[in-house]
């Protein structure tokens, strides 16, 4: 599974070890932390992130 940012096209990349609902939803949650941390790192609330924050779009193919 891989994300794409479009504000400056920094890639990431994180590998589904098993084909189970549980492997997917640890891999997706570990990209919304790390785009939380970000949002954090950039001198913003985390309490407004929810609001906020950027829009985070999953395609499955």
């Amino acid at each position: 599974m891989g994300g794409v940012r479009l504000s400056d096209k920094k890639r990431i990349v994180d590998f589904i070890s098993k084909g189970t609902g549980d492997s997917f939803f640890s891999v997706l949650h570990g990209f919304y932390e790390e785009v939380k941390q970000e949002w954090v790192g950039e001198g913003r609330r985390i309490e407004d992130f929810e609001q906020d924050g950027p829009k985070i779009l999953g395609h499955l193919d």
